[in-house]
């Protein structure tokens, strides 16, 4: 197996005692690239395999791998790593350095992990220490890209990890190899046709793509002595996006000196005194809260709705042009949500709203050239399973909080169900999506 890992990076050995993790880093990383959490226990209790040291020699791990990142320098974490719990501090620490984390995983059999352990004298626990090992490896071992590993490689034989190479390549920004001599363009302004007569002038000549990456046009241009260009139009660039993304920002703004500039649309009547109306379809919440909107027209906004028979083609046409009327005037966007306020499918609870925001409104949060062809495909193929689910259970718990609080229940019965919805969102979840 040849592996491509970034030349900065959090590489994370995962596997089973006795499955080879130790012995594969020192064949294929520096010595002092390895942090081994066997060797900072000997080093906090002078014995390798005191389990009550654990703790502070993860402390010793944590931070020399942080000293390491922060030099610039890939670093290898050396311990089991079977447990979710156990990885999501070193992702946090390669997030916190800016580097990509990357899980090496040695799935070997259970009969070759359990042999392996037999022979060195200080290994004494049972074969079903490897066994669990194993288990909460199988559980975890599809989830390792939504924890935040961009790069992960998978050893399921002992020959797989023998014939492993590994080589590192530098990032798409690091350009320390090149030298030049480099050819240094200005003010170029977006000008195609200009770009290419002064390349021709230059001796540049047109030449075969060097990616099949999407960002990169089908026509190149080369030199046959090896100069580069440098187009130092780059302020431009950035400033004009800067400008795309304050224009989409401040639509959605409007001046505020005082409270009595605040405006409040509500969309949920989330409860009163006789109880949690979840009972009632959504039509009726924003019928009732229409009505509330009208006794204080200078605070609240009653937000306008529209009804869509999903099954009705001409019905979906309507209210996709509704949309795109309401963004095009500076709207957010809209929420689409089923018609009862809870349903409920085969897997029981659907997603009770999905959000639909404006073209625009999205270049706040995805950036100003989200819309091109190369980020449309990255942002399609995002993995929202996790997202969806944790979405579910967060408006579970608030609506028994909700109902507990409607009942009179003590506070902390009702807090249990708030701190739930916050425990949830402390996941590590992109909040963008």
């Amino acid at each position: 197996m040849d592996i491509k890992i970034p030349q900065l990076s959090l590489v994370v050995l995962i596997g089973p005692s006795g499955s080879g993790k130790s012995t594969f880093a020192q064949k294929h990383f520096l010595k002092t690239e390895v942090l081994s959490s066997d060797f900072c226990r000997g080093l906090v209790s002078d014995d390798e395999n005191d389990q009550a040291a654990t703790n502070d020699a993860f402390d010793v791990l944590n931070f020399v791998a942080s000293k390491r990142l922060a030099a610039g320098r890939l670093t290898v974490i050396d311990a089991t790593n079977v447990q979710p719990e156990a990885r999501k501090p070193l992702v946090k620490l390669a997030r916190e350095f800016h580097v990509l984390p990357v899980a090496l995983v040695l799935n070997l059999p259970e009969k070759v992990c359990t042999q392996r352990n037999k022979d060195p004298p200080d290994r004494t626990f049972g074969p079903h220490v490897i066994r669990q090992q194993r288990s909460q490896l199988r559980q975890s071992l599809r989830k390792l890209k939504r924890e935040g590993f961009r790069h992960v490689f998978e050893f399921e034989s002992p020959r797989d990890v023998e014939s492993a190479t590994i080589e590192r390549v530098p990032l798409w920004n690091d350009k320390r190899d090149e030298h030049g001599p480099f050819d240094i363009i200005g003010d170029l302004h977006g000008c195609a046709d200009e770009l290419e007569e002064l390349l021709a002038e230059l001796g540049y000549v047109k030449s075969e793509p060097v990616s099949d990456d999407p960002g990169w046009s089908k026509l190149c241009y080369s030199h046959p002595a090896g100069r580069m260009v440098e187009v130092r139009d780059r302020l431009k660039t950035t400033n004009t996006n800067l400008a795309r993304c304050t224009t989409a920002y401040r639509q959605y703004c409007w001046k505020a000196d005082s409270i009595d500039d605040l405006k409040l649309a509500p969309f949920h009547l989330l409860a009163t005194e006789n109880g949690v109306h979840v009972g009632e379809n959504h039509q009726w919440h924003m019928a009732q809260l229409a009505n509330i909107c009208n006794a204080d027209d200078k605070l609240l906004l009653a937000t306008d709705n529209k009804m869509i028979d999903v099954t009705n083609p001409d019905d979906v046409a309507t209210g996709v042009q509704w949309w795109r009327d309401l963004t095009e005037r500076g709207g957010e966007g809209m929420v689409v949500k089923p018609l009862d306020f809870i349903t409920k499918g085969k897997k029981g609870l659907n997603q009770p709203a999905v959000k639909c925001r404006g073209r625009e409104y999205l270049r706040i949060i995805y950036g100003p050239d989200y819309d091109t062809e190369a980020n449309l495909k990255r942002l399609r193929n995002r993995h929202l399973g996790r997202k969806r689910s944790l979405a579910i259970r967060e408006f579970a718990l608030g609506i028994e909080a909700l109902e507990r609080f409607v009942r009179k229940e003590p506070l902390r019965r009702v807090h249990e169900c708030v701190f739930g919805v916050l425990a949830l969102e402390s996941e590590p979840v992109d909040p963008r999506l």
